[in-house]
């Protein structure tokens, strides 16, 4: 996931441009021409092929995005870091502000999880 930019019409930008294909029910990238699909619990994109793991629905009436083959929605992931404002984070280190920054920002991202990383460090 990355922070929305889809008012940024430079076309090397439009990697957050989807189209529902309600025929085939795939969401496609306006920028790649590739589908969202889903292996076991992780969203990926891939090659179109039409497959049950790239089938998807819209619903209008709740605004969610359901995998037609587990009835599962697409979710934004879980919110990291979590917030210092909320027990029992407030006495991690990362938001100790008596720390040095780096040792700070090092124990932050040792909390994320790597695939979580990637996704923020990938683009």
């Amino acid at each position: 996931l990355y922070s929305c930019h889809t008012q940024d019409k430079e076309p090397s930008h439009q990697n957050q441009e989807f189209t529902y294909d309600s025929q085939a029910s795939t969401f496609v990238s306006s920028l790649s021409g590739l589908c969202i699909d889903v292996s076991g619990t992780n969203v990926q994109i891939m090659t179109c092929a039409g497959q049950a793991s790239q089938q998807w629905r819209y619903n209008a009436t709740d605004m969610s995005v359901r995998h037609l083959q587990t009835g599962l929605c697409l979710d934004a992931g879980s919110s990291y870091p979590p917030p210092c404002s909320q027990a029992p984070f407030s006495t991690y280190p990362y938001c100790d502000t008596t720390l040095a920054p780096q040792d700070r920002a090092a124990d932050l991202v040792s909390r994320i999880p790597d695939q979580e990383k990637w996704a923020l460090f990938g683009n």
